[in-house]
This record gives C-alpha cells, structure tokens and sequence, in this order.
C-alpha cells in the first residue's frame, strides 16, 4: 500500500529530468538485465513547496526509493576537442525504499553529458553501506534544478 500512496504522490509533482537505465553495476557486478527488463528509471521532481526529490523507479516490480535532495553542487565542463560537455551534480540523497522501509542517506554524482545524438548520464551512488551503484543510460527533461 506504500507504493501505491507514494506513486500518486510523486505523479502529481513536476517532473525535471527522467534517466532510463541502460546499464547498471552494483560493486562492479553487472546487474543491467534486472534494470533494463523492468524499465528502470531515475527522475529529479519538485513538490509543491519547492523542495527537489530524487526517485529510483523499477517499473514492473513497483519497487523505488525517493526522498529529497540536499547540499546540491554543480559543475559544468565546456565541449573540447577530446570530450562533450558536462554538467556535474553532486548531493545528498534521504531516501526510503518502498520494498523493505529502509531510511537512509546516500552520496550521490551525477554527470549528465551532451552528445550529438542527445543526452547521457552516469550515475553514482553510495548508501551508508558504502556499496557502490553505478547506472548509465539517457535522459529526458532539462534537469533545471533553479
């Protein structure tokens, strides 16, 4: 039932950027199949009071964590001859998972890159565990966290 509560909650919020997952690691273990079979997405939003989120979603399994953000830097890189631009978002993450009710504070890097054929990401975060996540794919939205 928490699901259901958080997912009408989270689809009457304003959505920035969506990232789907097309490949995925957990401590360097592969873990791409599990991801991308269940349409596998990560997505930034707003609520109403302003407040920015970030949301893991895995579709089909109805699982995700999400909670807002804080300590929001970012960095851009110019477009030069050996590598795409890049914008840079480091944060914290205080995040709850629907599946097991788990809390928790996680260390997260995103870099968003622009490329001729649209925009990727790569994504790193790391709970209190110290396991390490990594996803890339591509990304949909502006990411104007203004």
């Amino acid at each position: 039932m928490l699901f259901s509560t958080i997912r009408v909650a989270y689809c009457q919020q304003s959505i920035v950027a969506k990232f789907t997952v097309q490949s995925a690691q957990r401590n360097h273990v592969d873990q791409t199949l599990f991801y991308t079979s269940n349409n596998s997405y990560f997505v930034f939003y707003i609520t109403a009071d302003k407040q920015v989120y970030f949301g893991s979603i895995v579709s089909k399994t109805d699982q995700q964590s999400y909670g807002a953000i804080s300590e929001l830097t970012r960095t851009s890189a110019p477009e030069t001859q050996s590598s795409y631009a890049s914008d840079t978002f480091n944060f914290k993450w205080s995040y709850s998972n629907s599946y097991d009710n788990h809390q928790g504070t996680a260390n997260v890097k995103l870099v968003k890159i622009s490329k001729p054929g649209g925009v990727a990401f790569e994504l790193k975060i790391i709970p209190e565990t110290l396991d390490l996540l990594e996803y890339k794919g591509f990304m949909e939205g502006s990411l104007n966290l203004d």
